[in-house]
């Protein structure tokens, strides 16, 4: 009996040798791909690495698959890392695409009907990070990209609904943030971008972006910007009708919530400014059945604010900016 205890223990201790790996990717210019399957889990890897590493821990357990995982630069360097992740009608697809000096680190839980995914992102260049999940008919997307300084953390939550968020603060020649919430029924989308124009004005971008897909899809945002060319975009799509609005100013120092809604008995936006200056010049369209509306808005103050909604449940309703 001692001696098959013993055999029994050293099977079960060389098995989870087998499915714990370390795995380190070091080179100037390598490829690879990773692919790991467990009790209808998937997980494909694949990367391109140039003045760059990539270290990766990952545990196999009967139904779960868990990874823990490192990419930085050992010199100005690049790094193109495409991941996927799929269980019971749930994928997961997270792309890297960076080149400059970075540090990234991220980490994830599969389960066949669940998955939590975590990453922050540190680093100068040219650098993109995107997380995206879908379930069903329900899909989910947050995005950020840098040609300066990032410092980045996003997240994924795959349950009974879908989640997703990030919060940045960048600053340079350019930055950039859009999220996509939509399933069968409705979408919402957002874009925000900050330019450098050459004058002498610092430009940073700094805030937190949120999408969620439930009974509606949802994506609300706060945002500090400082810089030349502010550019903004929203839109919102239901049975009801369509929303879009587009916002841009100049040489601005603001603060911005944005707040967009999509449902299949309404459709909500609401958005607020606050700063000095220039005013962004706000253009917004809604159209549904027998319904059109456009709003027009521009101006400036020291300080301003400006707030407005829109709502659209059987007749329309409509509040006007305040100024």
């Amino acid at each position: 009996m001692v001696k098959t205890g013993l055999k029994t223990l050293s099977i079960i201790i060389i098995l989870i040798l087998i499915l714990s790996s370390l795995t380190t990717l070091m080179a100037n210019g390598v490829k690879s791909e990773v692919k790991l399957t467990v009790d209808g889990i998937r997980m494909n890897e694949t990367s391109e690495l140039k003045g760059a590493e990539l270290r990766s821990h990952n545990v196999l357990y009967g139904r779960l698959i868990k990874q823990r995982r490192q990419v930085r630069s050992t010199s100005p360097g690049r790094a193109l890392v495409v991941q996927r992740i799929s269980g019971k009608n749930y994928v997961s697809v997270n792309l890297l695409n960076l080149t400059g000096s970075f540090n990234h680190s991220s980490s994830f839980d599969s389960t066949f009907y669940d998955l939590s995914f975590k990453s922050s992102l540190s680093g100068e260049g040219e650098l993109t990070s995107t997380v995206n999940g879908s379930k069903g008919l329900a899909t989910l997307e947050v995005s950020a990209s840098t040609k300066g300084s990032l410092k980045l953390t996003q997240s994924l939550i795959v349950e009974g609904s879908i989640g997703a968020s990030e919060s940045l603060t960048g600053e340079g020649r350019m930055v950039k943030v859009w999220a996509i919430a939509l399933e069968r029924t409705t979408s919402t989308n957002y874009e925000l971008l900050l330019i450098d124009m050459g004058w002498p004005l610092p430009k940073t971008l700094a805030g937190s972006l949120n999408a969620e897909v439930k009974a509606l899809s949802s994506i609300n945002g706060f945002f500090n910007v400082t810089g030349d060319g502010f550019f903004e975009k929203r839109s919102s799509s239901s049975p009801t009708g369509n929303y879009s609005a587009t916002s841009e100013a100049y040489n601005v120092t603001l603060s911005l919530i944005t707040d967009v809604k999509a449902l299949s008995a309404k459709t909500t936006t609401m958005w607020y400014h606050y700063g000095y200056g220039s005013i962004p010049t706000i253009n917004e369209t809604f159209s549904g059945p027998d319904v059109n509306l456009t709003n027009y808005l521009t101006g400036e103050g020291y300080p301003y604010e400006v707030n407005g909604s829109i709502n659209c449940k059987g007749p329309l309703i409509f509040q006007p900016a305040t100024l």
